[in-house]
């Protein structure tokens, strides 16, 4: 096949030099003929199957193409990227071991005979014959074998039995199918006396096998009765009356109205009202009513504890990227919870300890004073993270956070910020290189930190002030929408025109 391929790039190389010596119209006829071929071989041959030369000479003179004319060939953008995809899973896909060697024709063969001279034995019978004669095989090679001679493995036993034990085995089985659905049979008082007279007609070690009735039944009835004699609910006096529905109104009212008001706080201000009532049953309302009758008074809510927390937290993590020619890159990312702004460390093939302090540093020098305003940094147990790498964030009081051996929830938003990635860049782009790989995160970077909003931080842009809001615009005229192209086109970003 390589010999295939450098054919094929021989002759496509002498097709054009022979090409440079002839006439634009020439050209133009070739090209008209040329296109007409296609076009009927494509009604013919619906899906043309290309081998992997042809698929390497196409894809390497399609980028010679106009963008128009791509979309117009037999190999789209979206093949090249789906060709890529196979590539790398065939290179990372490992071969599965080789599982119980076949058996062969010669046991085969013997267990077949052994099945037709004794039509009686099955295959367990048949192993024990093979054992005793020397061969070792297992009883499921045996089954799988006679299975596909087309012999059942295990043969019916032929016996006398009467049409009462077939009778036995049909109510026994209809019994079992009626306890599954019915999970506890009601007994009448005829059908107790019914079943108490046939079990004296049964042997008592059968009993378990026919009759639902056990010792922990007859047990649960008797303490059933018991507790029915001594059962005092009935007799019981009644307690505290029901609260108004006013009242309970009133309450619920009160305490919307006042969230730092305690149940203790609405008892003073319905005593100062006139409503008699006792602390619990204003408890009582506002727990029925979904409210914490007893709030924090100076406590910020989970809400405004997070979002204050998230101004310093700053995330880290690693993502690999397989080039065209199947070489994997690591990108190392940073990105901040309180503002969800993106920074890329670097691009590099070998992501060694001391590659990553560099980049850490880095990131020092280009946040400067901002770097301080980090308290926690979040990353996992990987050992490109070193005690040097750390130390950068701990010389700004900086802590760090470890996640836990495969939970990636733990650092949640920067897995989120790696899956963005790859759906909206990596995954609709063939990476050629480092230089490559690292002027598509450096557009990437930008629009993510200037243009695109996020659900995190209210649909803001990172960039944004965090006071300020976008001003509603009632009267839309859709020629003032104005788009920019962004990554040739990959992403686009809008705006209003002036």
């Amino acid at each position: 096949m390589p010999f295939r391929l450098l054919y094929l790039m021989f002759v496509r190389l002498c097709g054009w030099l022979a090409l440079l010596s002839r006439s634009t119209a020439s050209k133009d006829a070739e090209l008209l003929v040329l296109r007409h071929e296609v076009a009927v071989l494509r009604r013919t041959q619906l899906r043309p199957r290309l081998d992997w030369a042809d698929r390497a000479v196409l894809a390497a003179l399609i980028r010679l193409l106009p963008a128009r004319l791509r979309m117009h060939r037999l190999v789209t953008p979206g093949t090249v990227l789906r060709w890529h995809r196979r590539l790398i899973t065939r290179k990372w896909t490992y071969p599965h071991r080789t599982g119980r060697p076949p058996a062969s024709a010669e046991i085969t063969a013997l267990i077949e005979r052994l099945a037709a001279e004794n039509h009686s034995w099955g295959y367990q019978r048949i192993q024990g014959e093979l054992l005793k004669l020397g061969h070792r095989i297992s009883a499921s090679t045996i089954r799988r074998v006679l299975k596909a001679l087309g012999i059942p493995p295990a043969p019916k036993r032929h016996t006398d039995t009467t049409w009462r034990q077939f009778l036995l085995l049909v109510l026994r089985h209809e019994n079992a199918v009626l306890r599954r659905r019915v999970a506890r049979v009601r007994y009448e008082p005829a059908d107790r006396a019914w079943l108490a007279a046939l079990g004296r007609l049964i042997p008592r070690r059968r009993w378990t096998e026919i009759f639902p009735v056990t010792p922990a039944t007859l047990l649960a009835w008797q303490r059933k009765l018991a507790a029915k004699k001594y059962d005092m609910s009935r007799r019981r006096k009644p307690g505290r009356p029901p609260t108004f529905p006013g009242t309970a109104r009133l309450v619920v009212r009160l305490a919307k109205e006042n969230p730092l008001w305690g149940y203790r706080r609405i008892h003073g201000e319905l005593t100062k009202l006139g409503v008699t009532v006792a602390p619990s049953t204003v408890w009582e309302i506002l727990r029925a009513a979904g409210i914490d009758p007893a709030p924090r008074r100076t406590g910020p809510t989970w809400r405004q504890f997070l979002h204050a927390q998230a101004a310093g937290i700053l995330a880290v993590d690693f993502l690999h990227v397989d080039t065209v020619l199947l070489r994997r890159l690591y990108v190392l990312v940073f990105i901040e919870h309180g503002t969800r702004r993106m920074h890329v460390g670097g691009v590099t093939a070998n992501p060694t300890g001391e590659w990553t302090v560099q980049q850490a540093r880095n990131l020092a020098l280009s946040l400067d004073e901002r770097f301080e305003e980090i308290r926690f940094l979040i990353r996992d147990r990987g050992s490109n993270f070193t005690t040097s790498f750390d130390a950068v964030f701990q010389a700004a009081s900086a802590r760090i956070l470890r996640t836990a051996v495969q939970a990636p929830r733990m650092n949640a938003t920067c897995e989120r910020l790696v899956g963005t990635l790859r759906r909206e860049l990596l995954d609709r782009v063939l990476i050629l290189g480092e230089a490559h790989m690292r002027a598509a995160l450096t557009g990437y970077q930008a629009h993510y930190n200037t243009a695109r909003p996020h659900q995190g931080i209210a649909q803001r842009v990172p960039n944004d002030e965090r006071d300020t809001h976008p001003a509603t615009v009632t009267d839309i005229d859709i020629r003032q929408i104005r788009r920019k192209p962004v990554l040739n086109g990959l992403i686009n970003e809008y705006t209003r025109a002036a």
